[in-house]
């Protein structure tokens, strides 16, 4: 029966090794596998050839030599021994090509491709209570067909092209050649040609189908059937897709041991195997064994009878261990769930290859983590350089705005090259107040246009064309509301004595009438596609709010920069101030939104911002965030209805990127709220100066590639 021992809900198996065990490692190689010691909970990895201390256990990979040696190791000194595998959920990416890991197996009675013999799958279908294990797996499948995840998650999922034919279709599945989950199937590659010739005598009518395995496609490997179905001229599918695209054409799986005829079970689809993979000889498959061995083992597991929920309970929940990479923690099937989602998103999202231009040194890191991953390429040119190759390599040019300025994206888009450009996210703007504030790069907006209030910027289209499915509009209020909350506290900090003394004289100089802030737009933002063409400057706004709202009290608020800029240059000031009731040119906004009965913008981010506070919003240009039905719009025509929350969910989660600090790793925007509330916990005692330059060095530090344990 299964036993939950620990506090926060994440079951820990009774079969792994202790938490905090010494552990010795069958190869040295298995103490670069990333999270190894997170996965074990272990204290410390020790090289079995080196050991000078007292081992707990030993751990190898898979059924290789050097695994071999750790087994026969691990029974001389009378150790445990543990067998580890990929989980069934891994990745975004290959394994081949260094994706990081989100799941790991590790079974201490075998392995669960090779059915000669228990293992701790068997296990746990034979031992566990199997209505626990049902209830498990039905929503572990629910998951997994709705969020349609599979074992890798890199491959895009668009819809498979077949020719047009009203015959049953037969899925046949290659598999790499010499892979051990065939042997240890009790298989051999004799029983791919059985398959297609037990194909062609059973369904005389069907249309058969190859579907050849990614690793072959990509020229990783050789397929045992690809050189089959060419023999016999059967139709080949070599698309790189996603295995759920390739299922929804597709009547039956037939195969040997791929792991597609699991992901096919879990769809509803009929499954025939010519192996003894881990599904099979449940009565769950159509079996078709062709030696004693295959038979002995099916005959092993035949009074086994657990329904599909108890088996996906067991193979999937029960069975892997799952970490979290980005918090380097222990996590549920869920929350690695959530972890592949939201990677595969962002993978899918990026260009396979970029050229960056305009990236100081120490952005670079960052730069990489951001663009990069398993299968894409990412280089670092001068501009000039980096047009060049980007037509070479038929490559997106990245640029940093700050560092080349907007004539760079222009230059760029004149040669013809797909342009990304990185800005600050939205999320900096949310409430972070200066003593605990990410730095812009760990928390970006990508997009591919000039500017994100245009019609076919990245974010306008994601608005337009994205239904967002109800645990998602959830999880925006929820993280709205996080927002509102943490806006709050960050006001009271922000509100220095001086502050509120300004902010008690604005209320008794408006009188009671109702208080208008007018946050100065950038003057790109007032000559670009986001600007209005009545309204072109910073006066003109004042004087058309001014009109717009005659009994009402105008505050204005400069924009820092172009304040600054202003009167360096000696102009626009003294002529701004005098077109409001109220004029600040320095201090947060924060508590100026607090202030306020409403917000009227050109294009400025800050009518989003005054948005997620529930303030009411008039724009006069035509930001990203107007025409949805949420604000009042002056200029720009109606888009289709979304409610703020949809509105939230696209802008703060699908469309940005974030870097957790401590890891360098993808994250969300939960993390980052996560991690400043640590952060501000951690330098709420220190002076603002103190904590700004502390915490500036910490993430220079990070940034180099040096890792600090406390940061």
């Amino acid at each position: 029966m299964h036993q939950l021992d620990r506090s926060d809900g994440i079951s820990r198996p009774s079969w792994l090794p202790l938490q905090g065990a010494k552990i010795g490692v069958a190869a040295s190689v298995l103490r670069s596998v990333p999270h190894l010691a997170l996965f074990l909970e272990t204290q410390s990895l020790h090289v079995r050839s080196t050991l000078t201390s007292r081992l707990d256990g030993v751990v190898g990979w898979g059924q290789g030599m050097s695994a071999l040696r750790g087994l026969a190791f691990a029974a001389q000194s009378r150790l445990p021994f543990w067998v580890l595998e990929d989980g069934f959920l891994r990745s975004v990416g290959l394994g081949k090509q260094q994706a990081r890991a989100f799941s790991l197996i590790i079974d201490d009675l075998g392995v669960y491709y090779d059915a000669s013999c228990p293992s701790r799958l068997e296990a746990i279908i034979a031992n566990e209570d199997s209505a626990w294990l049902a209830a498990l797996g039905r929503a572990a499948r629910e998951r997994v067909v709705s969020d349609r995840l599979t074992k890798y998650n890199h491959l895009p999922d668009r819809p498979v092209a077949l020719a047009a034919g009203g015959q049953a279709r037969i899925l046949l599945v290659d598999q790499v050649a010499g892979d051990r989950s065939i042997a240890g199937a009790l298989a051999s590659q004799n029983d791919f040609r059985r398959m297609i010739d037990t194909a062609r005598r059973d369904r005389p009518g069907a249309r058969l189908i190859v579907r050849v395995h990614p690793d072959v496609t990509a020229g990783l490997a050789a397929g045992v059937l690809t050189t089959l179905a060419q023999e016999d001229g059967l139709e080949v599918l070599d698309d790189l897709v996603s295995p759920h695209a390739v299922l929804d054409v597709v009547d039956e799986v037939w195969t040997v041991s791929s792991q597609l005829g699991f992901e096919a079970m879990m769809r509803g689809i009929p499954v025939t195997v010519f192996g003894v993979p881990f599904y099979a000889g449940y009565g769950l498959t159509d079996d078709r064994p062709d030696n004693t061995s295959a038979s002995a083992a099916l005959a092993r597991r035949a009074a086994l009878r657990p329904s599909l929920d108890a088996l996906v309970g067991a193979a999937l929940v029960r069975y892997p261990r799952y970490v979290d990479p980005v918090r380097e923690r222990i996590a549920t099937f869920d929350e690695a769930a959530d972890r592949l989602v939201a990677e595969r998103r962002r993978h899918l999202s990026l260009p396979d290859r970029a050229v960056c231009a305009g990236f100081s040194p120490l952005k670079r890191r960052i730069v990489r983590r951001l663009l990069g991953g398993p299968g894409k390429s990412i280089m670092f040119a001068g501009l000039r350089s980096a047009l060049d190759l980007a037509r070479a390599k038929q490559a997106a040019v990245c640029i940093d705005e700050t560092e080349t300025g907007q004539s760079a994206e222009v230059e760029v888009r004149a040669a013809g090259t797909r342009v990304l450009r990185l800005q600050e996210g939205f999320l900096r703007a949310t409430g972070f107040d200066p003593q605990a504030a990410i730095p812009p790069l760990f928390c970006v907006n990508v997009q591919s246009s000039l500017a994100a209030a245009q019609d076919d910027s990245d974010l306008v289209r994601l608005l337009a064309a994205t239904e967002l499915p109800p645990a998602l509009v959830a999880r925006a209020r929820a993280l709205r509301e996080t927002i509102m909350r943490r806006a709050a506290t960050a006001n009271g900090r922000l509100l220095t004595p001086d502050l509120r003394k300004r902010l008690a004289d604005l209320r008794q100089r408006a009188e009671g009438k109702k208080v208008i802030l007018v946050p100065e737009p950038m003057e790109v933002d007032a000559s670009s596609a986001s600007g209005s063409p009545a309204v072109r400057s910073t006066a003109a706004l004042l004087e058309a709010v001014r009109a717009d709202r005659p009994d009402h009290f105008l505050v204005y608020k400069a924009h820092a920069d172009v304040a600054t800029r202003n009167r360096a240059a000696g102009r626009g000031w003294e002529e701004l101030r005098d077109l409001a009731d109220a004029a600040i040119a320095d201090g947060p906004i924060l508590p100026l939104i607090d202030l306020a009965d409403e917000v009227h913008v050109l294009s400025s981010p800050a009518g989003f911002q005054a948005l997620l506070y529930g303030k009411p919003v008039v724009t006069w240009g035509t930001p990203f965030f107007a025409g949805w039905g949420v604000t009042e719009d002056r200029l720009i025509r109606p888009r289709r209805r979304l409610s703020l929350d949809e509105l939230t969910g696209a802008t703060l989660i699908l469309y940005p990127h974030y870097i957790y600090p401590r890891t360098l790793l993808p994250c969300e925007p939960e993390d980052l709220i996560a991690f400043e509330d640590e952060q501000a916990v951690k330098y709420g005692a220190f002076p603002q100066p103190i904590a700004q330059f502390v915490r500036s060095a910490e993430y220079s530090l990070r940034m180099t590639g040096i890792r600090l344990p406390r940061f």
